[in-house]
């Protein structure tokens, strides 16, 4: 219980209370605005934004809830159905450092990093506080049912996590998939954890939300990972300063290399440009300096 409640502990926000006293007059909770031409919304805590999402259940359909990263951005722009998928979503958080950061800089003074695995931490705990029924689906073998159980064994009286994990690659709409929506389904879950990675799970999310009623999906990534133990999360000094995907970077580099120095490097310029362009239209103008008295011309006698 000890080592689950390590891996799911919060890390605290470098602002004090008193600084989040004073952002929570800046915004909102929810706040909605566009980055990257894509729509994203403001909290304060994952706590905040689990509970938002979880009251925003509704009957007819499933809550789509997104955690926006770096490479989330760039997927979207080369990955149009990632994109429209993203406008459909009901809540996208900010997964990113760097995303928060430019939010910060270009008219949300408040806004701070949410990360997936924080929220999902945060969903256990309002899941045992209301005794919602929880599913975690993806990740290798064994893994989603290692991170159910540290789930458990962080929120005493959560009721018994389910755990699916189907085969690597299966196809969207397939056989395989529509079998594992029926067993979700069958079971009127709560609150689903899609660890399929991106875009994938982001596709499946919202290819299948009218499927499972009454259900957040959150797209979470390598979060069955690390609730699993297959992974060990950054130490709290990088998660606090925003520099997590340079401890990503060290411990698992054979495998995120060509995402975090090929693919998203571009976000570099992106990020540039953006602030650039939001500086254009936020700025001053500057007033037309008018002639001096001296140097208006006398009008012709």
């Amino acid at each position: 219980m000890v080592r689950a409640r390590r891996i799911l502990g919060r890390v605290p926000h470098p602002r004090s209370s008193g600084e989040n006293a004073e952002k929570n007059e800046i915004f909102s909770e929810g706040t909605a605005r566009r980055l990257f031409d894509l729509p994203m919304q403001v909290f304060s805590t994952p706590e905040v934004a689990a509970r938002r999402l979880v009251a925003a259940r509704r009957p007819d359909r499933a809550v789509a809830a997104f955690t926006c990263n770096v490479d989330h951005v760039m997927l979207t722009r080369a990955d149009r159905s990632f994109r429209e998928a993203y406008g459909r979503a009901d809540v996208v958080t900010m997964d990113g450092a760097p995303v928060a950061l430019l939010s910060r800089w270009t008219g949300t003074p408040g806004a701070v990093r949410v990360t997936g695995v924080d929220i999902v931490a945060a969903l256990g705990s309002v899941a045992a506080e209301q005794r919602l029924r929880m599913a975690i689906v993806g990740g290798a073998p064994g893994r989603a049912d290692r991170a159910g159980r540290a789930l458990a064994d962080a929120n005493p009286g959560l009721p018994r996590v389910l755990a699916l994990s189907p085969s690597a690659g299966f196809p969207l709409g397939g056989p395989e998939d529509e079998a594992l929506v029926r067993a979700l389904a069958d079971l009127a879950l709560d609150v689903v954890v899609v660890c399929f990675g991106a875009p994938k799970q982001e596709l499946w999310i919202d290819l299948h939300r009218d499927e499972l009623p009454g259900a957040v999906l959150i797209g979470a990534g390598a979060t069955v990972d690390y609730l699993s133990g297959a992974i060990t999360r950054a130490p709290a000094v990088f998660q606090r300063t925003g520099t997590e995907a340079f401890w990503r970077l060290g411990t698992e580099f054979p495998r995120l290399w060509r995402r975090y120095l090929l693919r998203d490097s571009p976000f570099l310029v992106l990020f540039a440009v953006t602030l650039a362009r939001h500086h254009a239209r936020t700025a001053p103008a500057v007033p037309t300096p008018r002639p001096a008295a001296d140097d208006v011309p006398e009008a012709a006698s």
